[in-house]
């Protein structure tokens, strides 16, 4: 609307007039708004700013659109809008002793204060005495005010641990939320994360000090904000590592608050590094989040189906299996995969039962997932046997050598005396190998050698004096290797 009246402002108040009805369509937030706006000369020059306002602000509405301008000012931020820094000068140069103006000024002027007063008061300290004899004193050489803001609150940091168990903790603490913020929508991560971190350890039930404990759990419910949430996940997208850690410790400690922006996140986003570290966020929130999980894992998009179980995997859960287990047999390889990799993530029993049903999956990716993830179960005869079955039949796999080969190895990991039959018969059994690739041959070799007991070096004492010559060297090499290790 104000740029309609910027293209206007040549022909002065008789152009102006022709857009009245704009101003009569506004109710008083909205006046107040563009009246806020109005005073970036960008926008259109002061003098007719001030023709503008004196033209459509009634008398009737005048009280009412103040009062909106003086809220819009005191929830601006005076320290990053130059807007409103300038307000007052501005005012000043429109050579006019108007009363209207006047209030005007004054109203701006008292917001100004007033948002000023809701600084922290290391701020008000730094304002009216470091600064007092000469102004620009602590502005040399390129000290920002930023900086000097960050100095300052890093120092109030400083004050508030030592007056933890004092009444003077509140004055001290006084608008820290609102710093906390501010931090936040400058980008300043790190040093928002500094604050936020004595906050919880104050917090925290080792504070022994009731009074400096609730004003520091005030001050983090005030800025656990659904928006703050979305501003700090659009962050994560575009920051370092360093600042990213700090962005994450921050959603973090957003709590419930953020686990719906975090989940909706994971339902659109494409890269798997910053998937990874929303999953991980979100599964600092334990049993809270559970009935959300438990829906997405029947979402229709498969994505968002994977991403709920790698978030249940990094979760400490005594039932995960139970929530694995809902998409063992979802149409999507990709989902079946990662149900593969989330089984590694427990010691229940019950999870070598469904890998073994995934070592059969007819997908050769998921297939290998599983028999891979088997090795975590060392010392097991249950994984053992999931593997050693496939390998008894007549071409396993489906004849996929892959498969088959880490199926062995894997047996080598897993070192259970049960599956040594099963390697000696790959290794020794000239019918069973021949005419297939001797990688099948080797890797039995070395699983055997894994076993490292009296019955896995019988075999390898057997294999060294094949007729097979690639059996026997292979044999030959591996006894001399366990050989060389026992003497050193």
């Amino acid at each position: 609307m104000l740029e309609k009246i910027a293209s206007n402002r040549d022909k002065s108040l008789l152009g102006l007039a022709k857009i009245e009805h704009l101003f009569h369509q506004l109710d008083n937030r909205k006046l107040a708004q563009a009246i806020f706006e109005g005073l970036n000369s960008n926008v259109m020059p002061l003098n007719n700013f001030v023709q503008t306002y004196l033209q459509f602000v009634t008398s009737n509405r005048e009280k009412a659109v103040l009062k909106e301008l003086e809220a819009s000012i005191i929830n601006s931020n005076v320290r990053r809008d130059n807007l409103i820094s300038n307000t007052v000068s501005k005012l000043d140069e429109s050579m006019t002793r108007n009363s209207a103006v006047q209030r005007l000024k004054y109203t701006v002027e008292d917001a100004i204060e007033d948002q000023n007063n809701r600084l922290l008061p290391i701020y008000s300290f730094l304002e009216t005495n470091l600064t007092k004899d000469d102004p620009t004193r602590y502005l040399e050489d390129g000290v920002s005010e930023p900086v000097l803001e960050e100095t300052a609150c890093l120092n109030i940091l400083n004050i508030l641990e030592i007056v933890r168990a004092s009444e003077n903790y509140n004055f001290y603490a006084q608008g820290l939320d609102d710093v906390i913020l501010d931090l936040i929508h400058t980008g300043r991560y790190q040093l928002a994360a500094k604050v936020v971190r004595l906050m919880r350890r104050h917090a925290s039930k080792k504070n022994e000090h009731e009074g400096s404990r609730q004003i520091a759990r005030q001050i983090l419910s005030r800025i656990r904000k659904l928006e703050i949430a979305d501003e700090l996940i659009q962050a994560l997208r575009k920051w370092g590592k360093k600042q990213g850690q700090a962005i994450t410790m921050l959603l973090t400690d957003l709590g419930p608050v953020a686990f719906e922006p975090l989940l909706g996140a994971l339902r659109i986003e494409e890269n798997r590094a910053l998937r990874v570290i929303l999953i991980d966020v979100v599964a600092k929130g334990g049993q809270t989040i559970l009935p959300r999980i438990n829906e997405y894992l029947k979402d229709p998009n498969w994505f968002m189906v994977r991403n709920m179980i790698a978030l249940v995997s990094r979760m400490d859960l005594t039932d995960k299996v139970d929530y694995l287990q809902i998409n063992l047999d979802h149409e999507e390889a990709r989902v079946r995969k990662e149900v593969a990799r989330a089984l590694t993530t427990t010691s229940d029993i019950r999870a070598v039962s469904l890998l073994e049903k995934l070592v059969l999956d007819p997908n050769q990716m998921v297939q290998q997932q599983a028999i891979l993830c088997l090795a975590h179960f060392k010392g097991s005869e249950e994984a053992a046997a999931a593997l050693i079955k496939p390998l008894a039949i007549k071409n396993p796999f489906n004849g996929d050598l892959k498969s088959e080969q880490l199926a062995i190895e894997t047996l080598g990991k897993i070192n259970h005396p049960s599956a040594l039959p099963t390697l000696a018969h790959y290794l020794m059994d000239a019918g069973r190998i021949g005419g297939r690739d001797d990688r099948l041959l080797t890797a039995a070799a070395k699983a055997i050698a894994r076993m490292e007991n009296q019955e896995a070096r019988g075999i390898l004492e057997k294999g060294s004096k094949s007729k097979n010559k690639t059996v026997r060297m292979c044999c030959e090499g591996l006894i001399k290797k366990a050989a060389l290790t026992e003497t050193m």
